[in-house]
């Protein structure tokens, strides 16, 4: 692991945590099917940072399920079980990533589908949850804690990877 994949890994967890942000505020304002976008985008970030660590970058597909399967497992100890425990979340909330986001899909295609609020209540705890997680599988490979708000992240982010910053 390099200083190079901390900051990718630390940047997608202030994406993550971005688009969590966005997930709650779809959801206050009853946009499910926006919130349920950003929930899936949230945990798709969350898993690249898991990749990242690793030295895993530029995925050309969307199955983070599988990527969670296939290395993000065996790259952990500690964490195997509760990384195999989120695979049934994985699943269902990439179900969602399509057609939460496209009401035509490339087939042609049309869907209007109604969420109900407490479903993705739950997935959204959901996917805070597994976020926490893959927080803990980058604290693992870099050896410390980092901060969990978005603000005290991306200052920290700042503060220690300006070198690989660019504008």
């Amino acid at each position: 692991m390099s200083s190079i994949d901390e900051a990718r890994a630390l940047r997608y967890l202030i994406d993550s945590l971005n688009d969590t942000a966005d997930a709650g505020i779809m959801l206050d304002h009853g946009r499910y099917s926006s919130a349920l976008f950003h929930t899936e985008q949230a945990s798709e970030k969350a898993t690249k940072a898991c990749l990242a660590i690793i030295g895993i970058i530029g995925l050309k597909d969307h199955v983070i399920n599988d990527h969670v399967k296939n290395e993000i497992i065996p790259a952990t100890d500690h964490l195997k079980a509760e990384f195999k425990a989120s695979r049934n979340f994985l699943i269902e909330i990439e179900s969602y990533y399509i057609p939460a986001r496209y009401g035509v899909d490339i087939a042609g295609r049309i869907s209007f589908d109604q969420y109900d609020e407490s479903e993705v209540k739950q997935l959204l705890l959901s996917s805070r949850a597994y976020i926490e997680l893959c927080f803990r599988f980058v604290e693992e490979k870099i050896g410390k804690t980092i901060p969990r708000s978005t603000t005290d992240l991306t200052k920290y982010f700042i503060t220690s990877y300006s070198g690989f910053i660019t504008k």
